[in-house]
């Protein structure tokens, strides 16, 4: 038997096993052909070699061995965001390590700012666990990508298992009866000063309610219904920032979808699908390389959606291992999170993309006071690396701070306006942003002889600075200028809607 780890192209820490072996053929209630599915045999036994599913907010992760069946759920926007102590100071600015740094202070810096903190970070959801008689036994788990749909082999009988593309739900259809399940908190919340989650049970289901910092609350709620021949589980979640009641609006959401039933559900989940992949299709001779395309477009679909946080290092399948997930989950802009998006343009992935553009455009006012406050210069910045709320992580602050990781994401912007030639995006959204990001990167400037240079913001150096990346970021700042005489006429003709 041969397999193909694959390294998710989402800046995931997931590594997906795909069975390649013909003679390892596995049998499979799925409809679609091989290029479009996963198949993995039993058992799974780690949360990151599991089958991933999601809607662009909620996601989940479906492993497990013998008779335990887990669906490991997430959400995008579970967040701490309490900011991180060293960057609280304000004394803390660029203008402080540009002289601690040319002093040879580097060490009492690094001391005094550089200190490691739990947060801000991402923060894990939880886990269903299914118990199973002895007598059932997982002998695979499938991903049918073309209708965003995961399955379970149990003999001669199958769980089928989706995140509603339409609904704040996930479905899952289990053969017979089923009444042994529970929620498991993770218990990396504690660390973070949090009491552990409360969970609620009753005859209709179960639910975890997990307090966090700043007042935030996030809730999943599990709700089941016996049926003839089977038992639907309907699994949702909301949080403080959705409802001031998000435990109500977690169970009502479930009791609707258990209300409306599994084929409803499952026919405006396949319509979704079946939009999503008549967008654009790609035929390669090489089987693999087929298969690899693929699941990454799929996980366009299942975890990016325009209105939802866009995918931060593991998109919506925080680590599921009883700690806070692996570089805090954060948003790595050091082309992290502009190469996970890169490829929406050409697919024809729009909507998609929409996700990260509209997330950061949110963000222009956080980052107007950061380059203002932090580096004393107008227009924008955008940290180097950043939580949720657009404010930078922490730790090691020379990454984190990087100043010149905005102008990535400004190509980003005008790139999206190139393919779609959209004028009023161009005048409301790609030209604004670029010029601001310019604008603040142009302000960061210092001259050196007959040249201007940005200095470099670490503490290891204290050498004017002409690399590769800034040469490169220079060319952005050139931006602003060129885009000008290729945009004005555009602008100028344009007029909104009536």
């Amino acid at each position: 038997m041969k397999y193909l780890r694959i390294l998710l192209p989402v800046n995931t820490v997931i590594v997906i096993q795909i069975v390649l072996g013909c003679s390892g053929l596995i049998n499979t209630p799925v409809r679609t052909g091989p290029s479009f599915r996963l198949d993995l045999k039993a058992p799974i036994d780690k949360w990151d070699e599991a089958i991933p599913l999601g809607n662009g907010l909620t996601g989940g992760l479906l492993w497990g061995e013998e008779n335990i069946i887990n669906l490991s759920l997430d959400r995008g926007d579970l967040w701490d965001v309490r900011s991180h102590p060293g960057f609280t100071n304000p004394e803390f600015t660029y203008e402080t390590v540009k002289k601690m740094a040319l002093a040879g202070l580097t060490d009492s810096l690094n001391r005094q700012y550089a200190r490691v903190s739990d947060f801000p970070t991402k923060l894990p959801g939880c886990r269903l666990v299914l118990h199973f008689p002895d007598s059932t036994k997982a002998e695979s788990f499938h991903l049918d990508m073309k209708r965003g749909l995961g399955t379970v082999d149990i003999g001669d009988t199958y769980i089928e298992c989706f995140f509603s593309a339409i609904r704040s739900v996930a479905i899952i259809k289990i053969p017979g009866s089923l009444q042994d399940y529970e929620l498991i908190s993770n218990p990396a919340v504690t660390k973070l000063g949090n009491k552990p989650a409360h969970i609620e049970e009753d005859d209709s289901g179960i639910s975890l309610i997990q307090d966090a910092a700043l007042g935030f609350r996030y809730v999943f709620c599990v709700k089941s219904k016996q049926l003839k021949n089977y038992t639907l589980l309907a699994v949702s979640s909301a949080t403080s920032c959705d409802s001031d009641d998000p435990f109500d609006l977690a169970c009502r959401q479930a009791d609707k979808a258990l209300s409306d039933g599994y084929g409803q559900l499952l026919r405006e989940h396949e319509a979704w699908w079946s939009e999503f992949w008549s967008k654009s299709s790609v035929s390669i001779p090489d089987s693999v390389i087929q298969k690899h395309y693929n699941l990454v477009q799929y996980f366009y679909g299942a975890a990016s959606k325009r209105g939802a946080p866009p995918m931060p290092l593991q998109g919506v399948w925080t680590a599921d291992a009883g700690s806070l997930p692996p570089w805090h989950g954060d948003y790595h802009h050091d082309l992290n999170t502009q190469l996970t998006y890169w490829a929406y343009l050409a697919s024809n992935r729009f909507d998609q993309g929409l996700s990260f553009l509209d997330f950061m455009w949110s963000l222009k006012p956080v980052h107007e006071e950061f380059a203002r406050n932090f580096f004393g210069t107008e227009g924008i910045v955008v940290p180097g690396v950043m939580s949720i709320d657009g404010k930078p992580m922490g730790a090691w602050y020379q990454y984190s701070l990087s100043p010149t990781m905005g102008a990535w994401i400004a190509q980003s912007f005008y790139w999206h306006w190139r393919y779609t030639m959209d004028t009023k995006f161009l005048k409301e959204r790609a030209y604004p942003y670029c010029a601001a990001i310019a604008e603040g990167l142009a302000g960061l400037m210092e001259p050196d002889r007959n040249r201007f240079y940005f200095h470099s913001n670490s503490a290891e150096t204290g050498k004017w600075s002409d690399n590769f990346k800034n040469l490169l970021l220079l060319k952005c700042v050139a931006f602003r200028h060129f885009s000008e005489s290729e945009c004005e006429a555009k602008m100028k003709s344009y007029r909104p809607p009536a």
